[in-house]
């Protein structure tokens, strides 16, 4: 068997399963429910060639699929040129985590755009307040907490662990925290 267009689990082929007409409607239902969420907070999207706003977002295509199936739950599949992968922490029965890890890429992939957007204000923002050089990810990684702790009300500790992590990476010691009462990183 080719490696394209294939993701096996527990020996089946995920990427050629084809859905019953109720899985349909439940991946139809759910990538709705997650549409919404993002449209309903105005979470900026990419820019398409022609300068119009990319509306494919969480939408099937060539190297993105969500899919249902009864007895693993959801999952979503993921490539480029025919190498498919499952992302990371599916497949799962539980919706509302399934619902946490895509609104968490939306909103994380929203935050860059939402940075790149005011790059120039926020960079003179950054000159006054920091001592470190300029880090873009500062600003997505917040914008991308704020809109989870918006859709869940609490703090994705696991997130936020893992940003901070991310900002402190080329640091010999700490040097970020997420100060919850802000919702920002803040030098220590």
């Amino acid at each position: 068997m080719s490696e394209h267009y294939t993701v096996i689990y527990n020996g089946e082929n995920l990427y050629s399963y084809k859905m019953t007409t109720q899985e349909k409607l439940v991946v139809e239902t759910f990538r709705q429910e997650l549409i919404d969420i993002c449209n309903e907070l105005n979470v900026p999207r990419g820019k398409c060639v022609d300068g119009t706003p990319y509306m494919g977002r969480l939408k099937d295509d060539y190297d993105f699929l969500i899919k249902y199936k009864e007895v693993i739950g959801y999952f979503v599949l993921y490539g480029e040129r025919g190498v498919f992968s499952m992302a990371s922490g599916f497949p799962t029965c539980d919706k509302e985590k399934a619902k946490f890890i895509l609104l968490e890429s939306e909103f994380r992939n929203g935050g860059f755009q939402y940075e790149l957007q005011l790059r120039d204000k926020l960079q003179d923002e950054w000159s006054q307040n920091y001592s470190v050089e300029y880090d873009s990810r500062k600003a997505a990684f917040e914008y991308s907490v704020k809109m989870l702790y918006t859709v869940l009300r609490y703090f994705p500790e696991d997130i936020v662990k893992q940003y901070t992590d991310y900002m402190n990476r080329w640091f010999a010691r700490q040097h970020w925290y997420f100060d919850k009462g802000k919702m920002l990183f803040e030098e220590l």
